[in-house]
């Protein structure tokens, strides 16, 4: 076959096939889209991927399979150059004459390849970046955070500042099984990934390349014998781990060296001023009912739990990391008075469990107060998993943090006390990474949206006022008399439900959702919820509708005092052409409506609009 392989810019590999036969790097003619050679360490990355990828297929499919498959990715990559309708015609007749299982394996082993091609190009982007910063020109290298902010008007830390002070990014996670790969395979890539960042390594030995080859080696021979696809439609639960899984392998180890590269780059570093918190995230799965309709109260219950468990512990190994390195005796460095109340203050607070610590580390007040926070960190998880499961009274454990601020103020003392006493790079290195790392996950680690579609809310109040003899046909009621009664029932301080009243199955499960809502807020966190999202909104009704089931469980509404409480945005969503061209009326009709805008100024004014 021609070995001869192009690349395509811009928008990624199509019918990318690696090179048939594992020769040397210097042997290979391959070339990129633009006709220039493919960069030796890229090429040379191919090649022994490669290698490893045809001795796979050769073992579990054996040679024959192994012909088909190089002999489909010549087809392919001539096609490629240009177009050769009989050459085409030919590649119809082999498709044809394929059984339904070897179709299955020729496009799993296409699959194979070009994930490990990625891996490939990854890898090499990792060295070409290295070796530009290496180099030590002040140009910065294109695509990087240097090369945007230089490219840029703003010139000043304190214009960044201003900026980002300003700006709020949440990207928010969504399930969707269909298109995301399982989490099996996604650890298996990382696996293959991280080998080939070892293997970089020039010092290596022969055994010790040996051992790498072959740990790739078995990766890629795992994946070759792995579902690629669900065969079970995924329960809310695996999708919820299947989340996570980016939460705990790259959204928090990245975050602080995210916020410290702005930091340099921006050079607010150097003015000591902590990065505004402008990255956080946010999260759908288990709480998109519009998504899933199998998702119930006692899922989100539950996914809010696990994305807590998920904090906590990583929460807690990053604190066993600072108590491992803060090793410093109060006979050799001095430490805060401020620090040293506060370690008292929480030994009286924990009692005999703080006595062990303290005695396990007599001299190092910094693993002292490290350790003190990781027991406290674990009593307060107990509290909400015990209040959420409705196991304890509210504030059961005192002596653990009442928020996540509380936490927050822990780290700041201790970092304040290592800064001022010869411990600066200690504090930078340590302690404000994991601020950062409090400041953008909270307690809850992402806010769970909650989206439901907007009849839904109707037919529950349809119910509700039907069994109490309110409106016989509150469905069939016009715009304007809906929007009359919730009026009337929201302006009311009597509660509309009793805690005896049961609806139909479905209903019922809506009431129990916001109530759900109601107890993490106790429990948790206002934080732990989003924003409660209605789609197919089309009218007023339709949010005020969610405002008055919000009010029965306590999220929203007047109080005896006159004061108005509000602790769940709501959101509109408007999808149809209809309900984006009627929008603005019913935004305004919102606005002016007397109890929303108590709700807005409760909001701070906030209001969240979906397209």
């Amino acid at each position: 076959m021609n070995p001869s392989t192009h690349f395509p810019t811009g928008q990624g590999y199509l019918a990318m096939p690696f090179v048939k036969e594992a020769r040397p790097a210097s042997l290979q003619t391959t070339r990129l889209g633009d006709g220039t050679a493919i960069p030796e360490p890229l090429q040379e990355q191919i090649t022994f991927l490669d290698a490893l990828l045809h001795q796979s297929l050769l073992e579990l499919r054996g040679p024959r399979f192994l012909h088909l498959f190089n002999r489909f990715r010549d087809i392919c990559q001539k096609l490629r150059d240009g177009h050769h309708p009989k050459l085409e015609a030919k590649l119809f007749r082999i498709i044809a004459g394929l059984d339904l299982l070897t179709c299955t394996r020729l496009v799993s082993a296409f699959d194979l390849s070009f994930n490990l091609l990625n891996v490939a190009e990854e890898i090499f982007a990792i060295h070409k970046s290295r070796k530009m910063e290496g180099t030590g020109h002040d140009k910065p290298t294109e695509g990087s955070l240097r090369a945007y902010v230089s490219h840029t008007r703003l010139k000043s830390a304190s214009e960044w500042l201003k900026v980002l002070r300003a700006t709020q990014i949440v990207p928010v996670i969504t399930a969707h099984p269909t298109e995301a790969k399982r989490q099996t395979l996604l650890e298996k890539y990382r696996t293959i990934y991280s080998l080939m960042l070892r293997r970089e390594n020039p010092t290596l030995t022969r055994y010790e390349r040996e051992d790498i080859r072959d740990g790739i080696l078995k990766e890629i021979l795992l994946l070759c014998q792995t579902g690629e696809v669900r065969l079970e439609k995924p329960s809310v639960r695996s999708e919820v781990q299947n989340g996570l899984f980016y939460f705990r392998e790259t959204f928090y180890p990245i975050i602080p060296k995210l916020y410290r590269a702005i930091e340099n780059a921006t050079q607010i570093r150097k003015r000591e001023v902590s990065l505004p918190t402008f990255l956080t995230f946010g999260s759908w799965i288990g709480g998109d009912r519009d998504g899933n309709p199998q998702v119930t109260a006692k899922d989100t219950e539950e996914t809010v739990i696990a994305q807590a468990r998920l904090i906590f512990e990583l929460y807690e190994a990053s604190l066993e990391c600072l108590i491992r390195d803060l090793s410093q005796s109060k006979y050799l460095v001095t430490v805060s008075k401020e620090l040293l109340d506060s370690i008292q203050k929480d030994a009286d607070a924990l009692g005999p469990p703080a006595e062990e610590i303290l005695l396990r580390n007599p001299h190092e007040p910094y693993r002292q107060k490290l350790g003190l926070m990781k027991l406290k960190l674990t009593l307060t998880y107990q509290a909400i998993y015990q209040q959420l499961h409705g196991l304890s009274e509210l504030d059961p454990t005192p002596a653990g943090y009442p928020n996540a601020e509380a936490f927050e103020a822990d780290l700041a003392e201790t970092g304040r006390s290592l800064r001022s006493h010869q411990g600066h790079l200690l504090a930078r290195l340590g302690i404000d990474a994991l601020l950062t790392q409090v400041r953008v996950f909270g307690f809850s680690l992402a806010p769970l949206d909650i989206r439901q579609e907007a009849p839904q809310h109707h037919r529950v109040l349809h119910e509700i006022f039907a069994l109490l003899s309110i409106h016989s046909n509150y469905l069939s009621a016009p715009e304007e008399e809906k929007v009359t009664l919730l009026t009337d029932h929201l302006k009311s301080l009597r509660p509309l439900i009793s805690p005896t009243l049961r609806l139909t199955p479905a209903h019922q499960e809506i009431l129990e959702t916001f109530r759900n809502i109601q107890r993490i807020h106790q429990a948790l966190s206002v934080r732990a919820i989003g924003s409660y999202i209605v789609s197919l909104t089309s009218k007023a009704s339709d949010i005020l509708a969610v405002m008055l089931l919000a009010k029965e469980s306590g999220l929203c509404g007047v109080l005896p005092d006159g004061t108005y409480v509000g602790t769940l945005g709501m959101v509109p969503l408007f999808e149809t052409i209809t309900d984006l061209q009627t929008a603005p009326s019913v935004m305004e009709q919102l606005f002016t409506h007397p109890v929303y805008k108590r709700h807005l100024v409760a909001n701070n004014h906030r209001q969240e609009i979906m397209l």
